[in-house]
């Protein structure tokens, strides 16, 4: 299994059990690896929406390179366009 998989799914699992419904988007289709929404009680905010991208390092440090720099780029735009939190 390939540690990035391994990472998203355990991020998916960490999210269902503070129930959220979450999507995993295999393939890197788009800029996220998940998309996860939850159901709020609180008036005028139905929905906790959030795309996230899912890193794994072997350290405790990550470098970007030109494919992890658009991949945050798009996510900003997102959150820009949407008022989406990304991770």
């Amino acid at each position: 299994m390939k540690k990035g998989y391994m990472a998203e799914a355990e991020r998916k699992k960490q999210l269902e059990k503070d129930n959220f419904n979450v999507v995993r988007c295999s393939g890197s289709i788009g800029c996220q690896d998940l998309i996860a929404v939850k159901r709020l009680l609180i008036q005028g905010f139905p929905f906790d929406v959030r795309y996230e991208q899912v890193k794994k390092t072997r350290n405790k440090t990550f470098y970007f390179n030109e494919r992890s720099r658009d991949e945050l780029r798009r996510l900003k735009e997102i959150k820009q366009k949407f008022d989406i939190p990304c991770f």
